[in-house]
């Protein structure tokens, strides 16, 4: 499904599943919201350890940010 990254990868049905168009719904929503939420957590994890360390030093925009 959905990676941290935001690419959803291919997705496997069961065929099960195909009998029930509202059932399949739900699940898809579940799922997906789901893996937005993880997705999300991740990322911001990501971003507060990055902002933790602080801005790099990076000679192009040196001062910019001072």
């Amino acid at each position: 499904m959905l990676k941290a990254n935001q690419i959803i990868k291919p997705i496997d049905i069961d065929d099960e599943l195909l009998s029930d168009k509202e059932q399949l719904k739900d699940y898809f929503k579940v799922t997906i919201n789901k893996a937005i939420e993880k997705a999300t957590i991740i990322n911001k994890t990501e971003i507060a350890a990055h902002a933790k360390n602080g801005i790099p030093n990076i000679p192009a925009i040196d001062g910019t940010f001072k």
